[in-house]
């Protein structure tokens, strides 16, 4: 079971679903996000500016966020982008469960089947524009 509560006051740079915003911010809100102290709430929480800052150029190259007991100990979670029509972030989805239940390798290799549900979320929204039918 997912406690949502751990999650609605957690700091942008904590868990897949605040670093994937953290990810799509412009680079001065980023570098002006980071200049601050960046508090652990978790076991694994990330706290070193410049790991943050290397991992949040990997969610953007990949596709995805991965969380593993940064927001709770024993939570994994991945979350991937819904896009506006301009390519920017309008929406986050997110997969999330006990590390138990969510070994990491099956879990990153959900992050394609997760992708692939948003961007048909993000085109049944008409977010992102649609290819004309033949």
């Amino acid at each position: 079971r997912v406690n949502i509560e751990a999650a609605n006051n957690s700091p942008l740079h904590v868990g897949s679903f605040g670093k994937l915003h953290l990810a799509y911010l412009d680079a001065r809100e980023v570098d002006r996000y980071l200049r601050q102290p960046l508090l652990a709430v978790a076991p694994y929480t990330v706290t070193d500016p410049a790991s943050l800052r290397a991992e949040l150029e990997a969610v953007r190259a990949q596709g995805y966020a991965l969380s593993d007991s940064e927001v709770e100990a024993g939570m994994r979670s991945l979350s991937v982008p819904l896009r506006d029509a301009g390519g920017g972030l309008a929406a986050v989805l997110t997969l999330a469960g006990p590390a138990f239940r969510m070994p990491l390798s099956p879990l990153r290799r959900q992050a394609s089947r997760l992708k692939a549900a948003a961007a048909a979320i993000s085109a049944a929204w008409s977010m992102v524009p649609q290819a004309p039918s033949a």
